[in-house]
This record gives C-alpha cells, sequence and structure tokens, in this order.
C-alpha cells in the first residue's frame, strides 16, 4: 500500500459492522459525510473491482477504492440502503409472480453487461438482493465472483452457497454465465414457494417452466444467456394487471418493455450494452409475431425497411430466373435454391425462431468464433439445399 493509498483510505472512519465474521464494516467519510461500506478480502480477484472502480455496473455499488495490503483487498464501495429480499421474504412469505417476474428481469439486466466483462457473481441468492426504499432491485457482493474464461475444465476455488450453487462450483465444471443463470433460477423458486426446486415448484406453469430450465444440471441446458433468459420472462403476461396497453415501464423495474426486448438477442459474451434510457424499440416478438420474416418481428422500421429491400431483391432475381429460357427442371430447382439461398441466409445469421440457440452457436465466444460459425452453418445448409435441388431436378427429367 502506497502513502497515497494510505491516505485515502483513513479518511473512511468506521462506525458500525455490517458483517464482522466477514470484515464488513459501515464507514463514514470524514470530509463529506457520507456512508459508505468498506470490506477486507483475503480471496478476490483484482480485475473485477479494477472494472468496477473504472466503470461501475448499473443495479450494482460502486467501487471507490480498491487497495491490496499484505495479501488482501481493502474495498470501499457505494452504501445502498434498503432490505434484502431475504428478509422480506421472512417477513411477508412467498412474493406475487408479477414482482417475481420483475425481479427476474432486473437481475437479468444487471448480469448482461457483467457477463459481457467477462465476470460471474457465483452467489445470487436473496440476501445479496436488495429492495431500496423506491422499490428499486440492485445486486449485492462480488466477494465470490470470478473471470470466466472458454475452455476452462473447472474452479480453482470451490466456493457458493448451498441450494444455490450450480454443481460446476463443486469441482463438476468450471464457472461460466449458465452458473449465474442457475442461481437466478433457484431465487425465483424460492421467492415465490419459499423452498428450493428440488422441494417444491412454482404454480405458476410459465415460471415453473423457466425454473426448470434455469436448473438443469448439465450448463449446456440452461438458457444461453441472461439475455435468453429475459426474453423468456418477457413471453409471460408480465404487464402488471391494470396497466395500460402502451405502458413503458415495468413497475419499479427501471426498464421499459421496448428496451427489455433487446435482451432476446444477448449472449453470454456479447457487448453487455444496457438500453440506454429514452429508448423507443418496440418490444419483443412474441406469439404468431415471432413467426414473422426476419426483420418483421421486432416492428423497428428501419430493419423492416432493409428488410422489404431484401426480400424485393430476392423477389426481382425470382422473376428474372423464370424468365431464363432453360429446361423446365433447370427452372424449378434455380427457382428452389435461389428462394432458399435468400431465405437461410437472415434464418440463421439473426436467429429466426431461435435457431441459433438450438444448433449452439449462440454459447460461442468470443463473438468472432459466432460469425465463423454461422457462416459454416449457412454453407452446410447451402450444400443441404443443392442435394435436394439435384433430386427435385431428376424427379421432374424422370416425370
Amino acid at each position: 500500500m502506497t502513502l497515497e493509498e494510505r491516505t485515502r483510505l483513513s479518511y473512511y472512519q468506521e462506525m458500525a459492522p455490517l458483517n464482522a465474521a466477514h470484515g464488513v464494516m459501515l464507514v463514514r467519510h470524514s470530509e463529506t459525510g457520507l456512508l459508505y461500506v468498506k470490506k477486507t478480502l483475503s480471496n478476490y480477484q483484482p480485475f473485477i473491482f479494477e472494472r468496477l472502480k473504472a466503470r461501475p455496473f448499473e443495479g450494482m455499488p460502486q467501487v471507490i477504492e480498491a487497495v491490496e495490503d499484505g495479501g488482501q483487498l481493502i474495498v470501499i464501495e457505494t452504501y445502498l440502503s434498503g432490505r434484502d429480499l431475504q428478509d422480506l421474504l421472512d417477513e411477508q412469505g412467498p412474493f406475487p409472480a408479477d414482482r417475481v417476474r420483475e425481479i427476474g428481469l432486473t437481475l437479468c439486466r444487471i448480469l448482461v453487461p457483467l457477463h459481457g466483462a467477462g465476470i460471474v457473481h457465483r452467489d445470487i441468492k436473496p440476501s445479496n438482493v436488495i429492495q431500496t426504499a423506491g422499490g428499486a432491485v440492485m445486486l449485492l457482493d462480488l466477494d465470490a465472483a470470478k473471470v470466466w474464461k472458454q475452455g476452462e475444465v473447472r474452479d480453482t476455488r470451490l466456493i457458493g452457497t448451498k441450494g444455490y450453487a450450480a454443481p460446476e462450483q463443486y469441482g463438476f465444471g468450471a464457472s461460466t454465465p449458465a452458473t449465474d443463470i442457475y442461481a437466478l433460477g433457484v431465487l425465483m423458486n424460492v421467492l415465490l414457494t419459499g423452498e428450493f426446486p428440488g422441494t417444491k415448484l412454482p404454480e405458476d406453469p410459465q415460471l415453473r417452466a423457466v425454473v426448470q430450465r434455469c436448473t438443469r444440471l448439465e450448463p449446456a441446458e440452461r438458457f444461453a444467456s441472461a439475455g435468453e433468459l429475459a426474453g423468456a420472462l418477457l413471453g409471460m403476461e408480465s404487464r402488471p394487471a391494470g396497466a395500460p396497453e402502451g405502458a413503458d415501464r415495468v413497475r419499479q423495474g427501471g426498464l421499459s418493455y421496448r428496451e427489455q426486448a433487446r435482451y432476446s438477442s444477448g449472449t453470454a459474451g456479447g457487448t453487455g450494452a444496457v438500453p440506454e434510457a429514452g429508448r423507443t424499440d418496440p418490444g419483443p416478438a412474441s406469439g404468431v409475431r415471432r413467426f414473422l420474416p426476419p426483420g418483421f418481428r421486432s416492428g423497428n422500421l428501419r430493419n423492416m425497411l432493409l428488410a422489404s429491400l431484401y426480400y424485393v431483391l430476392m423477389i426481382a432475381v425470382v422473376v428474372r430466373g423464370a424468365q431464363d429460357d432453360i429446361a423446365p427442371a433447370d427452372k424449378i430447382t434455380l427457382l428452389f435454391f435461389t428462394v432458399a439461398a435468400f431465405l437461410g441466409l437472415p434464418a440463421v445469421f439473426c436467429n429466426y425462431l431461435g435457431l441459433r440457440d438450438r444448433l449452439g452457436i449462440s454459447r460461442l465466444e468470443p463473438k468472432n468464433k459466432r460469425v465463423w460459425a454461422c457462416i459454416g452453418a449457412y454453407t452446410v445448409f447451402l450444400i443441404i439445399i443443392v442435394a435436394v435441388g439435384k433430386v427435385i431436378q431428376m424427379i421432374f427429367r424422370g416425370a
């Protein structure tokens, strides 16, 4: 610890223990009078706290100081006043389904950029989530967090809270964003029922299905990302009762329905961009709308215009091909290949009906692997339709 760092830390005067067993203290800055939380960590990854200090994540405490001293890390972070969900659960009993959906969506909102920065929380549980006096939901405690890397076999340090920790946290693999998806599924189940998923599941069939997928033992069988989980939650009837059709905000959730729609395309290692306030993107495609051609599902005017130009080009090529003076069998084969090739491209690259997710492409990291996987999938698709076209050609020639 340098003299400058020691001087900065000296401004924070200890007021009272928040968790003495884990070295967590409430402190007050001697000049500003503001309250902060002081932690002394012996197991930590410096990058995580340096990242939080340089650029805080929305919905989490901001790290003010992170100073290493004698094999320990002294952390000063903003103090967030509120009650944790475990206290509220103990006092009030199970939460209403609509509120649990809102909490799940807000935590997904926090996890998208966190995972995008390569950080896994690894300790999501009701006592680490607080509700402020204004009703906002905040995620605390990155003390167990780690930087995850593609290809890791297992964690070097086994850590987690019993009941909430995924199997990979106990030596059965390496922690990834799917680890937080597991814990979030358990958290929603506990808030809904007061019990862990192995004991009791939610009565709400939609939330029960979400919890069951979140908590599958095999990480690859869970939601591919916090963004995909948010998309599943948004597909439910999550609008508060009595809210007007154009309601722009989830109750105390902080994001508009339209902004949250952008999560449906998020991946565990994506850019982690948080929707900006004031955006007016249309809501997520659901129901019949999700079967519309790529470009028309979101209702975004720019996307629909570009898609229209693309499909007009396809029609023009098909019409031009229909005018070629070639044998009927060859003409049918050519038209089949043209239409399939045009439609296959957006189907793969725009994840039509979750095609990329089903192929496992969405879970690939880094992003360039996903791009090359899409190119490979489209190439295989072209080979298949050429083979099918040849069969069609032989049938028509035989007829």
